[in-house]
């Protein structure tokens, strides 16, 4: 069975995946991709910054027979000091663009996935905060 868990921690291992590949003076990144915290409150980002998964909702299409598609959406937030990259440093910018070609077109369910927005959030002790939302097609028996 497809859980929105299971769903999450592939979309985690995918944009992590392609995180590690990239290596700046012959040391990685040092990204760590994980799921939203339970507690924004207290969520300190780390070192160089954070990226974070969570489910953020779904449309559903009207049922057809017995069946019924559900577009999942996840918020992926991107937490770095950087917006735009120098030769010692890869900023927010090009993380953005890695998260978007990550998951366009990945198959979590029944169909590729497909970005619907990116935005600023916002900048809080030295950090930015930008968030892309990408959504998945599941087709559920009902």
């Amino acid at each position: 069975m497809n859980t929105l868990s299971d769903w999450e921690d592939k979309i985690i291992e995918r944009i992590q995946n392609n995180i590690d590949a990239l290596v700046i003076d012959g040391k990685p990144l040092g990204l760590k991709v994980t799921p939203h915290p339970d507690d924004v409150d207290k969520f300190k980002p780390l070192g160089s910054g954070n990226i974070l998964v969570r489910y953020d909702g779904s449309v559903y299409r009207e049922p057809t027979g017995r069946a019924q598609q559900k577009l999942a959406t996840f918020a992926i937030v991107i937490i770095m000091r950087s917006l735009r990259e120098t030769p010692n440093n890869v900023g927010i910018y090009s993380v953005l663009d890695i998260v978007s070609k990550s998951l366009q077109g990945f198959i979590l369910s029944a169909g590729r996935g497909y970005q619907i927005d990116d935005e600023f959030v916002g900048e809080k002790n030295g950090y930015w905060y930008y968030r892309a939302r990408f959504r998945f097609p599941h087709t559920q028996q009902i």
